[in-house]
């Protein structure tokens, strides 16, 4: 499969002249000198008026409907305070979340970091970033549950003591072998490398089972239980460990909340349609802004930056 060929990724100067005069024309709403000068600056060229209408919405995605040209902006102070607001929720929206699942977890990673666990059977884990986990080992049975995020799994072969992965209800039985887990926020995907692996889904009717082989894995739709088998060759499952992305028919949402998980901040969608566009592609999550532009670069994308801590995906 070919790569997505990633544009430059030198920031777009328009679009931060946009977002300059965006901020000038909102803090003098009246000044008719700034608003003839906007003017201008808007019909030198095409690129700049797209470059302003990228910039509105993404004010628009955090609470504030940024002004058409025509029209008398708000005051920069509403801007910002509404700003404030929407950033405000997306902490309460993320923080909250996060900091539950790290109450329950006994191993857990924060942004861009990875960790590898030796588990007491000699079994290994190696968790992605933003990833939780929970252990419980007992005589005749080893469970884990995957909070969050993402892991490889690596199982010490144990004939009398299986090993289950869980999350949303999806699990992942073996006995011996080596696996990839991803919770992404409405489904699961299990992938093989080695060995044999059941995945089951018991809280839809009828119940879900696949049994997977090294290079099979399987989608599940955790609100629906629908399932899609996935193939990729053994060598590149986890290639997260590497520092890059390989997916196949997922979509911009799927792809972007795992892009999140190696920068500070967060990543909003800006347009329901992009979000649901399904890409191909491997990904380099190195350099995690790269990777979001090579992202929706096939659907006619864009991304926008407002701040280091938050970027938008907008649609064409």
């Amino acid at each position: 499969m070919t790569p997505p060929t990633a544009p430059d990724d030198t920031p777009d100067p328009h679009l931060d002249q946009a977002m300059d005069w965006l901020l000038r024309v909102s803090e003098a709403p009246h000044d008719r000198v700034l608003r003839t000068a906007l003017d201008r600056w808007l019909a030198a060229d095409p690129a700049h008026r797209r470059a302003f209408d990228h910039a509105g919405r993404a004010w628009q995605v955090l609470g504030d409907v940024a002004p058409a040209p025509a029209e008398r902006p708000a005051p920069r102070r509403r801007v910002a305070a509404l700003a404030g607001l929407a950033l405000a929720a997306c902490l309460a929206l993320v923080l909250v979340p996060d900091l539950l699942i790290r109450a329950q977890a006994d191993f857990a990673t924060t942004t861009a970091e990875a960790r590898e666990i030796i588990l007491e059977d000699g079994s290994r884990i190696d968790l992605a970033p933003e990833s939780a986990v929970t252990i419980h080992y007992a005589e005749d049975r080893r469970d884990v549950a995957l909070l969050a995020g993402e892991a490889f799994f690596r199982v010490t072969p144990d004939a009398d003591r299986p090993f289950t992965v869980e999350n949303g209800g999806v699990a992942a039985r073996v006995l011996g072998t080596a696996f990839n887990v991803r919770a992404v926020p409405d489904a699961v995907d299990v992938q093989v490398a080695e060995g044999r692996v059941r995945v089951t889904y018991a809280d839809k009717d009828p119940s879900f089972r696949a049994d997977l082989t090294p290079g099979q894995g399987v989608h599940v739709a955790r609100r629906t239980g629908a399932a899609v088998e996935t193939r990729r060759a053994p060598a590149d499952v986890a290639l997260w460990r590497d520092g890059k992305l390989f997916v196949a028919d997922a979509t911009v949402a799927e792809v972007a909340a795992v892009i999140d998980r190696y920068q500070p901040g967060w990543i909003a969608i800006a347009d329901g349609d992009l979000a649901a566009a399904r890409v191909n592609g491997l990904y380099d999550l190195t350099n995690p802004e790269a990777a979001l532009r090579a992202l929706v670069q096939p659907a006619g994308g864009r991304v926008t930056r407002v701040s280091p801590y938050l970027h938008v995906l907008t649609g064409p």
